[in-house]
């Protein structure tokens, strides 16, 4: 099972609850690393300085979540079981980078991540998966599931109202809603 460890091992708030949501997934998973490996995309020259890019995560699937947690570039889906089904990831390895959902207008991630996306699959030919996390219907919650230790933090423990903005499915319920491959 994949340790967590504690809320201040990372770099936010949202790489913390993806860590979670990683744990409850951790029967599909061989092995996940935090802060993986750098891509060098540039070596300086000229008075310009080095440009590297490192991914939030990276994960290796096991054949058993394909389908279900990513496809491969090339896979037919023959069958969606619902009208959301997705597999929220493609590659595997799956390297992720994690995003909030709300962008402030001094965040620069909304310009710089695309560009070393595009930069990283030209020089590496590496999908870098872009996963928001987040309370409404365009994050990683919605379109999968909500494990229980993220609801149990997401809740307001004085009125047992939740942050999520839909109604959080379970894992069981996402499972029978997957892509059929």
């Amino acid at each position: 099972m994949l340790e967590v460890g504690s809320r201040d091992s990372y770099d936010s708030f949202e790489e913390y609850l993806f860590a979670l949501w990683l744990q409850s997934a951790s029967e599909f998973v061989y092995v996940a690393h935090y802060h993986p490996p750098s891509f060098e995309l540039f070596k300086g020259k000229m008075g310009l300085r080095d440009h590297v890019y490192t991914a939030d995560w990276r994960v290796l699937w096991k054949e058993n979540a394909r389908g279900l947690y990513f496809i491969r570039e090339g896979d037919k889906v023959l069958k969606k079981r619902s009208h959301e089904a997705t597999a929220p990831f493609i590659g595997n390895p799956t390297y992720i980078d994690i995003k909030g959902g709300f962008v402030g207008k001094n965040n620069s991630s909304g310009i710089t991540f695309p560009l070393n996306q595009k930069w990283i699959m030209d020089k590496y030919g590496v999908l870098v998966n872009k996963t928001v996390i987040s309370y409404d219907k365009k994050g990683l919650f919605f379109k999968t599931y909500v494990p229980d230790s993220v609801l149990e933090i997401s809740n307001y423990v004085r009125t047992g109202l939740t942050k999520f903005k839909f109604q959080p499915r379970t894992f069981d319920e996402f499972k029978k809603s997957g892509v059929i491959l």
